[in-house]
């Protein structure tokens, strides 16, 4: 059996589509797409339309509720700030019917083929739940099924692997935002032989300069401001970018907008 496991697009068609063109030339048995197919990048809509006619087994991650939960009681008061500019932009994109479908996904699950493989886009518990390597077994285990023998987990876009008790868990890098510091679209391969998993990243480059280019020419750095110019600089380097910006301006920036936040920070790093 062997299985694609692909995560956080974050509306990245070139990544996207060179990571297709691998399973075309392999074809894995299953692909599974562990949600943020969406916002980042300017081709979410294009994105989310090609997941969908593959077939893929699809899971929703906070990218995603973000939009289906935009206009509902469910709505986080942050998400009408400038925050969520880029957010305010991929919606437009969307008919309700689609936002209905996103809704109705899961975002986790045990696969139907091998119940001993749990796969969620952060944790079973949430959807925005940040694991990694220096995090203590303690604090992890209560986020995912204790009977599950391999767990494959996304969001947080940096690929490693770790014991957890008696279970293995990958968390997978991204397709579209990867920060391992490499231009590259990443994506894994689990394959069971003899009754054992076995998970392999791969990661291969992709043509960038369209990303890029398509960001630049969509409109989405205008209506996005300070935040989509973050994620363009984290697509271009491969580099974080939006975390300690954040963080250097709640620590540094008080009283200021985020225009005038990000210059500090660009000119403090």
């Amino acid at each position: 059996m062997r299985v694609a496991l692909i995560s956080d697009i974050h509306g990245n068609l070139a990544a996207l589509e060179a990571v297709l063109e691998v399973h075309a030339r392999h074809p894995p048995d299953e692909v599974i797409v562990l949600g943020d197919i969406i916002n980042g990048a300017a081709d979410s809509k294009a994105c989310w339309d090609l997941v969908k006619a593959k077939g893929y087994t699809l899971l929703r991650g906070n990218h995603e509720r973000y939009l289906f939960d935009f206009d509902t009681p469910r709505a986080e008061p942050n998400w009408s700030t400038p925050y969520f500019a880029p957010v305010h932009w991929t919606l437009k994109q969307f008919s309700s019917q689609e936002l209905q479908e996103m809704a109705l996904l899961p975002s986790a699950m045990f696969l139907k083929n091998a119940p001993e493989v749990f796969v969620c886009h952060a944790s079973a518990k949430g959807d925005k739940d940040s694991v990694s390597l220096y995090h203590s077994e303690v604090e992890i285990q209560p986020l995912f099924p204790q009977e599950a023998k391999l767990i494959i987990r996304g969001h947080n876009h940096v690929a490693f692997q770790r014991e957890l008790g008696s279970s293995k868990l990958f968390s997978l890098g991204s397709v579209g935002l990867p920060l391992s510091g490499k231009v590259q679209a990443e994506f894994a391969i689990a394959e069971k032989r003899s009754g054992i998993w076995q998970l392999t990243p791969q990661a291969i480059p992709y043509d960038v300069h369209r990303t890029v280019k398509n960001i630049q020419e969509s409109g989405l750095l205008a209506e996005g401001g300070v935040m989509a110019r973050l994620f363009l600089r984290e697509i271009a380097t491969g580099s974080y970018q939006v975390v300690p910006f954040l963080n250097f301006f709640r620590a540094h920036c008080e009283g200021m907008g985020l225009e005038e936040g990000l210059e500090r920070f660009l000119n403090a790093y």
